[in-house]
């Protein structure tokens, strides 16, 4: 067998997540003939099996749920619609109005008297009809806006009133789940799984399959993405400056990418602004600007549920993990069973390797004994690296340029000298 040692200190100056199992030890060895090619995950088909029973009235509830906050939402999404519709005074955006309702009748009635005195305003001149139709438009916004809130507050106390829920079935959605074991928890219960499951009818909805043993055979791999300029997304948010790589296998799905974490200085404290002032200078970056700090960061999502061999930690890592001072990126406790994100400034030795094309690989260990650091891999999975260096390396080429500087001063444009940050 191969013995891999990973040094406890080694480790402790990585990006952790959880300190690994040190228990006044030194060194941990993990043996492993090959991190790739080893069986499934011996507790795959119990503990895959008990997710099957459990998502069953988990997704049954989450399900009653967004059944009843599909109104709210619609509501919400409506009154969205009046606003803009006040705001531009186009009536086409909104037409026809409900007159059922409260709030639509009064949009409707305040857009017919407002077309009435702008007619008047340029009819006479007279300035104050302008404070007059400024007066009633901010009214009526004030009044759908406050519908708005209504909505919104609702919905936030249905989901309240779940409790858990939200949290609970977040390892069920989009998974993998064994049909036998749903079909058995399914017994004397109405709900779109149960009805997919049993085979009445096909949606398409739910990824089922015939048996625990199938899980582990299901593998996808999505390359890196090609990184883009900065610039906002359709809801108005920071977008660009990024790319990303994922992997999957039965139900485990890891995505790592590249993206710029945007810190407020106003709203950061100075030992944070100085952390991440250090992370640029070591990638030999500068980006100046009055009010926010950008910086490359490392950006992990990790989809996982209960252990599935007796796993006690992840490693995030570059090569076989023959040389964990180098090569490990990231780690982090299975203790909690359920997906993981995590995001931090990235190291110039990390980024210099993604630039390379050398693959990222995440293996989970299991540590038999407490307090011995001799462990055993359970699984590993590693991310593709089509398209690695060039999305990567030209990540690095935009941040260096100054071209990234440059486009975020335009979406972010620093006040005039003299006004103040």
């Amino acid at each position: 067998m191969k013995s891999i040692r990973i040094l406890v200190l080694a480790l402790a100056s990585q990006q952790l997540l959880a300190p690994p199992p040190a228990a006044g030890q030194d060194t941990l060895a993990v043996a492993a003939d090959s991190l790739q090619e080893l069986p499934p995950p011996p507790s795959l088909a119990a503990v895959e099996t008990v997710r099957s029973r459990r998502c069953v009235p988990l997704l049954a509830e989450l399900d009653r749920l967004n059944m009843e906050l599909v109104p709210l939402r619609e509501r919400a999404q409506r009154l969205a619609v009046l606003v803009e519709m006040i705001a531009l005074e186009d009536t086409t955006r909104a037409a026809p109005f409900n007159a059922g309702d409260p709030i639509e009748q009064a949009v409707a009635e305040w857009y017919v008297a407002d077309q009435e005195v702008a007619r008047q305003l340029v009819a006479s001149g007279d300035t104050t009809l302008q404070t007059r139709r400024t007066e009633r438009r901010e009214a009526i916004l004030a009044r759908v806006r406050e519908a708005g809130t209504a909505a919104t507050r609702e919905a936030e106390e249905k989901i309240a009133a779940t409790g858990n829920l939200i949290e609970n079935a977040a390892t069920c959605r989009g998974v993998l789940l064994v049909r036998p074991a749903v079909v058995e928890a399914c017994a004397g219960m109405v709900s779109a799984l149960c009805r997919e499951a049993r085979g009445d009818s096909a949606s398409g909805r739910f990824r089922l399959v015939g048996s625990a043993a199938e899980i582990w055979g299901v593998e996808s791999l999505r390359p890196w993405s090609t990184p883009s300029r900065l610039g906002l997304s359709v809801q108005g948010l920071l977008a660009g400056a990024s790319t990303n790589a994922a992997v999957s296998r039965g139900n485990v799905a890891l995505v790592v990418g590249l993206e710029p974490i945007v810190q407020d200085k106003n709203a950061a404290a100075a030992e944070d602004l100085a952390r991440l002032q250090a992370a640029l200078d070591s990638l030999g970056l500068t980006f100046e600007h009055p009010r926010f700090m950008l910086v490359p960061g490392l950006a992990i999502s990790l989809e996982v549920g209960q252990p599935l061999g007796g796993e006690s930690y992840y490693f995030l890592h570059f090569g076989d993990l023959s040389n964990p001072a180098e090569d490990v990126v990231w780690s982090a406790s299975t203790a909690t069973g359920t997906p993981i994100a995590y995001m931090a400034s990235v190291r110039k030795p990390a980024l210099d390797r993604l630039a390379a094309g050398e693959p990222l690989s995440l293996t989970a260990v299991r540590f038999p004994q407490a307090g011995v650091m001799e462990g055993e891999v359970v699984y590993s999975l590693e991310l593709p690296t089509f398209g690695q260096a060039a999305a990567v390396g030209g990540l690095i080429e935009y941040m260096s340029s100054g071209q990234m500087r440059t486009d975020f001063a335009v979406l972010a444009p620093p006040p005039p000298a003299g006004a103040g940050g």
